[in-house]
C-alpha cells in the first residue's frame, strides 16, 4: 500500500486510504462535503451520492433515514485531516475530494489520470482497479486477492 501511496499525487492520497480501510465506495466517499466531514478526521458522515455520468458527476442527497457515520480508523484520520487544511475550503457545501481544477472526481478520469500511472509506477499488475480497494476493504484477508491484501 504504501508504494501506492507515494505513487500518488498527496491530494488523493486521503482518498485513497477512505476508500481501502473503510467500507465506504466510492459514489459516497466522492460526495462527501466539509459539514460531512469532521474537522479532526474522526469521522464522515455520508449524506450523499456522487453518480458518474458522462458530463460529469452529479450529486443525489439521501434521505435523512438513510444517512450514516463511519469511524476513521487512525491511519486515515491523520491523512483526511491534513488533507481538509490543505485542499478543502471552508465553506460546509466545498467538496472533500475533488481533482486538481476543484471538480468532483469522475471516476473514468481519476482511473486514466491518477490511478494507472500511480499502479504502474508502485509495480503493481495493470489489473489492480481503483475498485478493488473498497470491494474488499472488509473482507478478510484470505478472501481478497494477493494483490489487494497487500494493499
Amino acid at each position: 500500500m504504501q508504494a501506492l501511496l507515494d505513487a500518488l499525487p498527496d491530494r488523493y492520497r486521503a482518498f485513497v486510504l477512505v476508500l481501502r480501510h473503510t467500507e465506504l465506495c466510492w459514489i459516497e466517499v466522492a460526495a462527501v462535503r466539509r459539514a460531512t466531514a469532521g474537522a479532526d478526521g474522526e469521522w464522515i458522515r455520508v449524506a450523499a451520492w456522487g453518480v458518474d455520468r458522462p458530463a460529469g458527476v452529479r450529486f443525489k442527497k439521501l434521505k435523512r433515514a438513510d444517512r450514516y457515520t463511519v469511524p476513521m480508523p487512525p491511519r486515515v484520520r491523520e491523512a483526511l485531516t491534513a488533507h481538509l487544511v490543505q485542499y478543502v475550503g471552508s465553506g460546509r457545501d466545498d467538496l472533500v475530494f475533488t481533482d486538481e481544477e476543484g471538480t468532483p472526481l469522475h471516476k473514468q478520469r481519476f482511473r486514466e489520470r491518477v490511478w494507472y500511472p500511480a499502479v504502474e509506477i508502485a509495480g503493481l499488475p495493470s489489473y489492480v482497479d481503483v475498485e478493488d480497494l473498497w470491494t474488499y476493504s472488509g473482507a478478510p484477508r484470505a478472501a481478497r486477492p494477493a494483490e489487494v491484501s497487500t494493499l
